[in-house]
C-alpha cells in the first residue's frame, strides 16, 4: 500500500504556471498511514487525509518546508466516513456505487454550512495549511445534476468565496472543476487533475490508456485556467 501511495506521489507533474509568484515545482498526493516524512520534504506542498495524519506529522512537515494540505471530498461523502450519519436524507442527492458514497446537493446552505464546519475548519484549525478539494463533478452522477449543472457550479463558487472569507490565506487545490465560473478562479491557487495519459478506473478496477479524444476534451477545459496546473497518471505496479 505504501508503494502504491508512493507511486501516485512521484508522477505528479506541473504543466503549466502563469501565475506571479512561483508555484510549487512538485505536488505529493499520500493518501496513506503515518505520512513518510523524508520522503515528503522533497515535494513543495502535500496532500494528506486529516483523519490519517497526526498532528507532529503535520508540524513536522511545515517546518521541513513542505506545504500540508488536507484532501476533502466536496460533491461527496462515503457511507463509512465517521460523519455520515450526520448527513440527512434530503442532504443526498444519488449515490456513486464505484466508491460507495452518497452525492451531496450543494445547492442547499445547510450543506455548505456542513461541509465548511464539519470537514473543513477542523481540517485548517489542526495545522493544515490549505485544501486539495475533490469531487466537484459528482453532481454530473444525478438527474437534477446533469440537468442543471450551472447552479451547481454556482454553489461551489459560494463554497470557495465561504472559504476565502473565514480562511483568507488557506492554499487551494481543486480536481477538475472546470466548469467553475470564471468567477471563481481568483479563489484557485491551482488546478489538478488525473488520467493525461493513462488512468484508473474505479467501477472496473483497471488501469488503462486515456484516448486522443479525452485528451482533446481535457485540452479544451484547461484552455481558461491561468493558475498552475497538475496532471497525474495513474498504473498499476
Amino acid at each position: 500500500m505504501l508503494r502504491a501511495c508512493l507511486l501516485f506521489t512521484v508522477i505528479f507533474q506541473i504543466l503549466s504556471a502563469n501565475a506571479s509568484s512561483r508555484p510549487p515545482l512538485n505536488v505529493a498526493f499520500y493518501y496513506g498511514n503515518e505520512a513518510p516524512i523524508g520522503t515528503l520534504y522533497a515535494y513543495d506542498w502535500a496532500v494528506l487525509q486529516q483523519d490519517q495524519a497526526t498532528n507532529a506529522r503535520i508540524d513536522l512537515l511545515k517546518r521541513g518546508g513542505t506545504k500540508p494540505l488536507s484532501y476533502i471530498s466536496i460533491g461527496e461523502i462515503a457511507k463509512s466516513h465517521r460523519f455520515f450519519r450526520e448527513v440527512p436524507d434530503q442532504w443526498k442527492l444519488g449515490t456513486n456505487p464505484a466508491w460507495k458514497s452518497v452525492v451531496f446537493d450543494l445547492r442547499k446552505p445547510e450543506v455548505r454550512k456542513f461541509i465548511l464546519d464539519r470537514l473543513i475548519s477542523p481540517a485548517l484549525e489542526r495545522g493544515f495549511d490549505g485544501l486539495f478539494m475533490d469531487t466537484l463533478d459528482s453532481h454530473l452522477l444525478t438527474p437534477e445534476g446533469k440537468a442543471t449543472p450551472e447552479a451547481f457550479a454556482q454553489s461551489q463558487a459560494l463554497l470557495l468565496e465561504e472559504i476565502h472569507n473565514r480562511y483568507p490565506d488557506a492554499t487551494i487545490i481543486i480536481n477538475r472543476g472546470f466548469h467553475l465560473p470564471e468567477s471563481a478562479h481568483s479563489r484557485v491557487d491551482a488546478l489538478a487533475f488525473e488520467s493525461w495519459r493513462t488512468g484508473y478506473h474505479a467501477g472496473r478496477n483497471r488501469y488503462g490508456q486515456v484516448s486522443e479524444p479525452d485528451r482533446d476534451w481535457l485540452n479544451h477545459q484547461l484552455d481558461h485556467w491561468r493558475c498552475p496546473l497538475y496532471t497525474s497518471d495513474a498504473a498499476d505496479e
